[in-house]
């Protein structure tokens, strides 16, 4: 492919095409930025074919291409993908590798000490809802205030924390790709 062998680059995009694109509409969660993704990772691809000879890793620098591509998507639009509920539902640590193991605890330590940056009303609503599953109307009875001020309160630490894992996204993100190319 480096020295521009088409047949060698289409052989490549049927191998690969449809990984990349499952793992973009994964976290883009759009069919069209998804293809666009796909495409984009391919063209990179072939614009940098030179350069192909001296890769040690195809999947790895396609890895690394789509990983940007889609990062660069997410930094446009915002993530549009529930991380917390695809770590908490998909992974458990006993089944990772050691380097995804560290990173799934350097998520939970990122939100972690998003919890922890909370003021205190928004805290305590937050890990009432969360850790203890009471409803609304529980919450309002056992803090004191109304059923509207704690959905404000539990919106507003929900929002605060997705805005710091998003500020803290790259380890995250590096994480669920690597995870969902070893699955691929």
């Amino acid at each position: 492919m480096a020295e521009g062998d088409d047949a060698a680059f289409n052989l490549v995009v049927q191998e690969y095409a449809g990984k990349i694109y499952a793992v973009a509409l994964g976290y883009i969660k759009i069919v069209e930025s998804a293809e666009d993704i796909t495409q984009e990772v391919f063209y990179k691809m072939w614009k940098g074919r030179e350069k192909m000879d001296r890769i040690d890793s195809l999947k790895d620098y396609l890895f690394i291409i789509t990983r940007n591509e889609v990062l660069s998507a997410l930094r446009k639009k915002g993530p549009a993908y529930p991380v917390g509920e695809y770590l908490e539902n998909a992974l458990e640590e006993k089944d990772m590798l050691p380097e995804q193991a560290f990173s799934y605890r350097q998520f939970q330590h990122i939100t972690l000490t998003a919890i922890s940056l909370l003021p205190p009303q928004q805290k305590q609503a937050y890990l009432l809802s969360r850790e203890e599953g009471l409803s609304h109307d529980e919450i309002a009875l056992k803090m004191d205030l109304s059923k509207n001020t704690v959905k404000n309160h539990i919106v507003a630490a929900l929002n605060f924390i997705r805005q710091h894992i998003r500020t803290h996204s790259d380890i995250i993100f590096l994480l669920l790709m690597v995870l969902s190319f070893r699955a691929a």
